[in-house]
């Protein structure tokens, strides 16, 4: 573990938790934390927790997020600001309103930044921002400028004609990752099971859901070109990169390791693999904006740890995440 224990901040807290009881000021009891409607929930998403109070934390100098990240940075090696743009912004909710009847409240993003840094600095702790969903214009950069990480999900790296963006144009100051808890594994990604989730569990309407099953074979499609032109691309899908045959149903392990090696090989200095990726899972840990309509942090993994040093899978792609990132001597 050369970097050390990865942790997190959580981008609000639980409006009748410790924190709230003990500062009740530095929140506000008034609305919830969220998200407006987007093209992976039609509805908005409502997360239920309290927004820390851009007032409160003007009048303190922003004290209350330097401590708390001090506190979290003593023992890590490593933090993700979850939902990184409330650094900026936040989505509130008015506790009489839905996801999508919220709006945005600005922060002092400058502040906000500085505090983070001091404490990072003083406790010699990488951090990364959690930079996914709607960012704002010009976000990424000073971000950058601060030497915070930003987080790069493969499914995301595309350009406008769908092609996906090649590895080496990864920004060096990012983690690179196939996929996170919040997202579809690669295995769900393949079968299309994410996309008929979001509308079984009543996140995503129709016509979002037939939209997307008809990219999903195209956006399948493109990453196979781009495994192709990377010379990564497994025997027998040649004909399907090229569009002449029908996509295999299923992930199978030496495509699931090509797709590991080829973001791999990115730019990016760090490069995340997820345990349910290793092992097959196509069920995904948590689906935003649900409560009980899906079993959020409750899904078991189908190889147990007694049979992980067993499963080939798993051994394949840790052996190919070996060969493309050696360890550092």
């Amino acid at each position: 573990m050369a970097i050390g224990l990865y942790l997190d901040l959580a981008v609000g807290v639980a409006p009748d938790g410790a924190e709230t009881w003990a500062d009740p000021a530095l929140t506000v009891n008034a609305a919830r934390v969220g998200s407006p409607p987007d093209m992976f929930n039609s509805q908005g998403q409502d997360w239920g927790l309290a927004p820390l109070s851009p007032k409160a934390l003007a009048e303190r100098d922003h004290k209350p997020l330097f401590e708390a990240f001090m506190a979290l940075t003593r023992h890590a090696g490593a933090v993700r600001i979850d939902h990184a743009m409330g650094l900026a912004r936040l989505w509130w909710i008015p506790n009489a309103a839905r996801s999508a009847g919220g709006g945005y409240v600005r922060y002092h993003l400058g502040r906000m930044i500085d505090a983070v840094a001091r404490a990072a600095k003083e406790n010699r702790c990488l951090v990364i921002g959690e930079d996914l969903g709607t960012v704002p214009p010009g976000f990424r950069e000073v971000m950058s400028e601060a030497n915070v990480f930003s987080y790069r999900v493969l499914y995301f790296e595309r350009h406008q004609d769908g092609s996906f963006v090649a590895p080496d144009a990864y920004p060096r100051l990012s983690l690179a990752c196939i996929s996170t808890h919040d997202l579809a594994t690669l295995a769900g990604w393949w079968t299309g099971s994410d996309v008929a989730l979001r509308f079984e569990a009543g996140t995503q309407d129709e016509a979002a859901t037939s939209r997307d099953q008809a990219s999903r074979q195209n956006e399948k499609r493109m990453l196979l070109r781009a495994l192709a032109g990377a010379d990564l691309l497994p025997d027998g899908l040649r004909a399907e990169e090229r569009g002449d045959g029908a996509m295999p149903e299923e992930l199978s392990e030496d495509l699931a390791a090509a797709i590991h090696r080829h973001l791999a090989k990115s730019a990016a200095l760090l490069f995340a693999v997820q345990l349910d990726d290793m092992v097959g899972s196509r069920r995904q840990a948590n689906l935003p904006g649900t409560t009980d309509e899906y079993p959020n942090w409750r899904i078991r993994t189908p190889v147990s740890l007694d049979e992980l040093g067993q499963n080939s899978r798993f051994l394949g792609l840790a052996a190919a995440m070996r060969a493309e990132r050696p360890k550092a001597s």
